[in-house]
Formats: C-alpha cells, sequence, structure tokens
C-alpha cells in the first residue's frame, strides 16, 4: 500500500534527481559544449605555447569564450593569468575590460588588483600597461557614475601623460 509519506519521499528524489542533473551539466549553458571546448583549447594552447606573448593571448581567448557563454568567475581567472604572464601587455588590459564590462564590480576588483601589482617605476618611464588599466577603470568608475573615483583616475591618468611629455620634451632638448 503507497502512504502518503512515501509519495512525498518519492517526489523528493525526483527533485533531487533534477537538481543533480541540471547542476552537473553546465555545458548546456549558453553555447554547449562548443564553448567549452573553445574553453579546453584555448587552456591547451596556453599550456603548449613558448612565448609569454603566445600564452596571455591563448589565456585571454579562454577568458573571452567563458565570458561570452556567461561564466564570469573562469573568465576572470582566465584574464587574471593572462596579466601575469605579460603584464605589459595593454592589448590584454583592453580585452579584459571589453569582455568583463557587463561585470563591473569583477571587473574593478580584477583591475585594482593589477594595478597594486605594478612595480613602482621611475618617474621618467611610462608603463602603457599601466595607463590601459587606469584608462579601463576610469571606463568601470564611469558607468557606475561613481564620481570620486572616476576623478581620481582621471588624475591619475592627466599626471601619467604629464610625465610622458616632460620626458618626451627632455628627450628633445637633450638631442
Amino acid at each position: 500500500m503507497v502512504t502518503p509519506t512515501t509519495i512525498a519521499l518519492l517526489v523528493m528524489v525526483a527533485l533531487f534527481a533534477v537538481y543533480v542533473i541540471v547542476q552537473v551539466r553546465p555545458a548546456a549553458r549558453r553555447g554547449g559544449r562548443k564553448t567549452t571546448e573553445a574553453i579546453r583549447a584555448a587552456h591547451g594552447r596556453a599550456r603548449e605555447a613558448k612565448t609569454t606573448e603566445a600564452r596571455s593571448a591563448a589565456l585571454a581567448d579562454a577568458g573571452e569564450a567563458a565570458a561570452k557563454a556567461g561564466r564570469y568567475v573562469s573568465a576572470a581567472g582566465s584574464f587574471l593569468r593572462a596579466l601575469r604572464a605579460n603584464p605589459a601587455s595593454p592589448e590584454i588590459v583592453h580585452r579584459t575590460g571589453a569582455a568583463l564590462a557587463s561585470r563591473p564590480r569583477l571587473l574593478e576588483s580584477l583591475l585594482l588588483r593589477r594595478v597594486a601589482a605594478v612595480p613602482a617605476a621611475p618617474p621618467s618611464s611610462r608603463d602603457p600597461a599601466f595607463i590601459a588599466l587606469l584608462e579601463e577603470l576610469a571606463v568601470v568608475y564611469g558607468h557606475r557614475r561613481d564620481r570620486g573615483r572616476a576623478r581620481l583616475v582621471e588624475r591619475l591618468l592627466a599626471r601619467e601623460q604629464l610625465h610622458d611629455d616632460s620626458a618626451v620634451a627632455a628627450g628633445d632638448a637633450r638631442a
């Protein structure tokens, strides 16, 4: 004889089975297996890369594929690895900003981690990757309407460009 307790237990088992299937099959999300294969292929290219530029480009490809699939945490991890592999690349910074633009808090935390990792440079040298980081932060803060932080980043950018202009003028005066 089937009791109400048995029916409730069977319903709970069925619901749990559906939950497990949904959680275990992330490939069914946006893009499915093709996206997962693209991410794996990009990570494979990164492992086999001979140069830091090729490795960082492959990791950025993996980050872009993950972001398109809605896997933003995975994308951030790939972009962070790409930025660590080639910290002097402004292209990787801009690709990161474009791919994670829909997640400004995640993008902000990733960019600020990279800003904190930038070594102190002599005042006469201009770091294009640092300037790219500041530009992407300015975009993030401009969209979030965070005027204080946006103004801070704009002043830092102006200061970097002032250093660049004075370095060029000093180079012209020496020649």
